[in-house]
């Protein structure tokens, strides 16, 4: 009966068997990796391409200074029109200012999904996979220049490892005189 199973046709069957069964392994390892590692490389090449757009935005205040120059405008009325798009600038320039920067300051495993300026004030809302990246985050912005009155307004845990966050600054509104 040994003598059998040893057959030359049988063993190359179970030869294929097995570099299929390998083949097909591989395929699925493979595939796995791809479909984890594709989403990670588009939104790595999304983020990288809203970066370079962002730093190369020319600056409002800039574009402001150019259209003014324009001849033929009665000096009364540009001077007007002028310090109103000056100051609609500083704020703008403000948030310039706060976009360039915010993502020096988030950490990496934290992203932010809500930023909303009302009243005053400015709330920024978002996700992290861990408590200490919102504590980190909270501390960057506290240091920074725009935004030193940061404070908490809730924080919750979504599920086991992801948090939830919310937080508000003095933004104050810049009067037009």
């Amino acid at each position: 009966m040994e003598q059998v199973n040893l057959w030359p046709w049988r063993q190359t069957r179970r030869r294929r068997r097995l570099r299929c069964l390998l083949l097909l392994a591989l395929a699925q390892w493979l595939l796995m990796l791809a479909l984890i590692g594709a989403p990670a490389v588009y939104w790595r090449q999304q983020r990288l391409a809203l970066e370079t757009s962002l730093a190369d935005m020319p600056l409002p205040r800039e574009a402001s200074l150019a259209g003014a120059a324009a001849p033929g405008v009665a000096p009364t009325v540009s001077t007007a029109r002028e310090r109103f798009q000056l100051w609609l600038d500083s704020g703008n320039q403000r948030y310039l200012r706060l976009f360039r920067q915010l993502p020096a300051l988030l950490p990496p495993q934290l992203w932010l999904t809500h930023i909303e300026q009302r009243n005053g004030r400015l709330y920024i809302s978002g996700c992290s996979e861990g408590y200490s990246p919102v504590v980190v985050l909270r501390r960057r912005l506290a240091g920074h220049a725009l935004l030193p009155d940061v404070r908490w307004r809730e924080v919750r845990q979504r599920d086991a490892v992801r948090w939830q966050f919310f937080l508000e600054a003095d933004w104050p509104v810049e009067d037009a005189a």
